[in-house]
């Protein structure tokens, strides 16, 4: 769905400053070692804290890269909600993603091309770890569109339109590999490649639909 925009270290709270190295850490340790290769104990002593600490903070490996799509969805979710209530969903969850990648490629945020690159590398050659993301993006999206129709976010047709979305950028997103790896790429660049390329499997599935 998305991916986490990167804070300034020294603007955050302790706890969040230990989050955040250890999901530098990972990025780095993964990009280097593959994820099967990478350890907690090896997270931990690249940050100099413990594998509890580690623990504390993300009860399993997975969750640190887990933890990277998770600022851009907030900032996804606020665009969705504050569209007009007449834009039927699936046409507010597209514009929403445009406009919240739009916003980071035209602000020149630092959304982390390794972190996309790694996360987009490794989902591809981890099931469970694709799994706990996508559950996590249907949660996402499933919160903010039951809110918008005023239904319960376990409704059917709640499940239903989170589901398509979600099938939607995965497909838009999972083939990306050496176009994330390319010398030079810079945050803007990523931010407009990853709306391209939703916005292509948008309009493949439209056209799906008037076929």
């Amino acid at each position: 769905m998305g991916v986490r925009p990167v804070d300034a270290p020294h603007r955050l709270p302790k706890r969040l400053r230990t989050r955040a190295k250890l999901v530098d850490a990972a990025v780095r340790l993964v990009a280097h070692r593959g994820y099967e290769n990478t350890t907690v104990d090896q997270i931990a002593g690249a940050v100099d804290v413990s594998p509890r600490t580690v623990a504390n903070h993300f009860p399993s490996k997975d969750q640190l890269l887990v933890a990277l799509v998770e600022g851009m969805a907030a900032a996804i979710e606020a665009e969705f909600l504050r569209l007009p209530d007449d834009v039927p969903v699936l046409a507010a969850l597209c514009r929403a993603h445009a406009v919240a990648l739009e916003n980071v490629a035209n602000s020149g945020a630092d959304i982390g091309v390794d972190r996309v690159a790694v996360l987009l590398s490794t989902v591809k050659d981890a099931p469970r770890l694709q799994m706990q993301i996508m559950t996590r993006l249907l949660e996402q999206v499933a919160d903010p569109v039951a809110r918008r129709l005023g239904l319960d976010p376990r409704d059917r047709q709640v499940s239903l339109i989170a589901g398509l979305w979600v099938g939607v950028a995965r497909c838009a997103w999972s083939d990306l590999g050496a176009e994330v790896t390319v010398p030079g790429m810079t945050s803007r660049d990523m931010a407009l490649l990853l709306n391209d390329q939703l916005q292509e499997s948008v309009a493949a599935m439209a056209a799906l639909g008037r076929g």
